[in-house]
């Protein structure tokens, strides 16, 4: 580089001194040897510019890796988030009926709740040996005792046909003639026979389902093989 009014000549050199303890906020100094009159300032002769631009600072790159930096304060509030969180877990359904109103609940006493474990118990039982049915199971009030009880149809067997029926019947049922058949109410409570009724004929199917006397009790209409 050219500066107006310096000689060049002799021997030129750049002694510039920098020490990395000694940076500070003032630019760097720039001295030039012209070998006669020792160092001087290059602003002695009106440079314009000199040799060698001066040196940033530390202090603007201490600020600028700071600036780089994160804030502590948000990492610190995310860290803190996340350890509450962690300590008292919440279910999303707990936090759904924060967010959004619901209505209010019923009365837990009214609240019908599904079945879960069903169980069968026997309530009685009864035996009725010597007897066969085929017909379906009737439920009627018959003795209005506010429960619902049992009736169907039943048979004894083809030996009604093969033994007379004067032998048959007070022989093998304990019973007068005809004892072909006929149909039987049990009581709803403890299984015990109302009422039965022997018939001349097997009764197949069992129907009650009209209160035909008008007593505000169905009556049934029993059907055999002979009618």
């Amino acid at each position: 580089m050219r500066y107006p009014g310096l000689n060049l000549r002799g021997e030129v050199r750049e002694s510039i001194s920098f020490d990395d303890d000694d940076m500070s906020d003032v630019e760097d100094e720039v001295f030039i040897r012209d070998g006669k009159n020792g160092y001087k300032l290059a602003e002695d002769f009106n440079a314009k510019r000199p040799l060698m631009a001066p040196r940033r600072t530390a202090k603007s790159d201490i600020n600028a890796r700071l600036k780089a930096r994160p804030p502590c304060r948000a990492f610190c509030l995310i860290i803190l988030v996340v350890v509450v969180v962690s300590m008292f877990p919440l279910p999303i359904d707990k936090i759904r009926d924060w967010i959004i109103s619901k209505t209010p609940k019923e009365d837990a006493s009214v609240k019908l709740l599904p079945c879960n474990n069903l169980r069968v118990k026997d309530v009685w039982s009864i035996s009725l040996p010597k007897l066969t049915t085929d017909s379906a199971v009737r439920t009627i009030d018959v003795n209005e005792d506010g429960f619902e009880d049992v009736l169907f149809s039943f048979g004894t067997g083809n030996n009604y046909d093969v033994i007379p029926a004067d032998v048959f019947c007070p022989v093998f049922m304990g019973v007068p003639p005809p004892c072909e058949g006929g149909v039987i109410a049990l009581n709803g409570v403890n299984g015990e026979i109302l009422w039965r009724q022997w018939l001349n004929d097997t009764i197949f199917s069992l129907q009650c389902s009209t209160d035909v006397n008008g007593d505000h009790i169905n009556d049934c209409l029993a059907i055999g093989i002979k009618g």
